[in-house]
């Protein structure tokens, strides 16, 4: 299950019972906080146990599998968010798994209380100062600053990643994304790998399934955000958003209406 607020910068819940998690290399814009209920999730070479805490970073490339069934439920905020609660600047965790007892179950607690939610007026006030208060002892216990953040990209790959963003509802060909860096193709494909972390093709369709993914939720018809977002029809951007997001768009659809908070963050 998977729930958006529109508050805290549209915070998102995704829920996770009793099923097997595989997810190919991606990434999120967002960090990504995971609570591990029951078995085990495998995230790179990393693993995560039952009762621990498992954080990614935005942009990070990463891979998620379980070897058997797994209950887990993902929160995630925004960059800007993080920013804003966190004493750091571009808020880095060195230590991805996290085991403190005790904001696991708040992070828990605070879960249930979204899914038990009543007046919106009061949930709303009562959910942004409860959540304001665990991402910050979260941050400020397990947080640094995170001294590559994205500004120290290379001009050559910001322009890049811009051209692929101002062009996805186009055919996109890696010959002529090799060009713009001056290589030919087998070349291209293996420096773009070593510097994103993921082939042209995946970092294509990553970013197709995500510019899809925000026209869902302002609201447009799942067939115009598959044509609009690049794909030849609404069952491939189906089969894609379902690989990466871990659920249907017309799942996801239903979960985008949920509360309208304008003094959010």
């Amino acid at each position: 299950m998977k729930q958006k607020l529109r508050t805290l910068d549209s915070l998102e819940l995704l829920s996770f019972q009793n099923q097997k998690a595989k997810y190919p290399s991606h990434y999120h814009d967002t960090y990504c906080i995971s609570l591990i209920k029951k078995g085990v999730l495998l995230e790179n070479e990393l693993i995560a146990t039952s009762g621990k805490i498992i954080i990614s970073h935005p942009y990070e490339i990463h891979e998620n599998n379980s070897l058997e069934n797994i209950s887990f439920s993902t929160y995630y905020v925004s960059q800007d968010v993080i920013n804003f609660i966190s004493p750091f600047n571009h808020t880095i965790f060195q230590s991805k798994i996290i085991e403190n007892p005790l904001l696991f179950n708040r992070l828990n607690n605070l879960q249930h209380f979204i899914n038990d939610k009543q007046d919106e007026k009061t949930f709303i006030n009562q959910l942004n100062k409860a959540f304001n208060q665990i991402i910050f002892q979260l941050t400020t216990n397990y947080g640094g600053r995170n001294p590559n953040n994205v500004e120290n990209e290379s001009y050559i790959i910001q322009n890049l990643k811009s051209h692929i963003s101002d062009n996805l509802n186009t055919k996109l060909s890696i010959i002529e994304l090799a060009k713009i860096v001056s290589m030919d193709k087998f070349q291209f494909i293996r420096w773009f790998k070593f510097n994103i972390g993921l082939t042209p093709f995946q970092y294509i369709m990553l970013k197709r399934v995500e510019y899809g993914k925000s026209l869902i939720k302002q609201g447009f018809p799942i067939v115009d955000a598959a044509l609009d977002s690049g794909f030849y029809d609404q069952s491939n951007f189906s089969n894609y958003f379902k690989k990466y997001i871990g659920m249907s768009p017309s799942l996801y659809k239903q979960s985008c209406n949920i509360f309208q908070d304008s003094n959010s963050l």
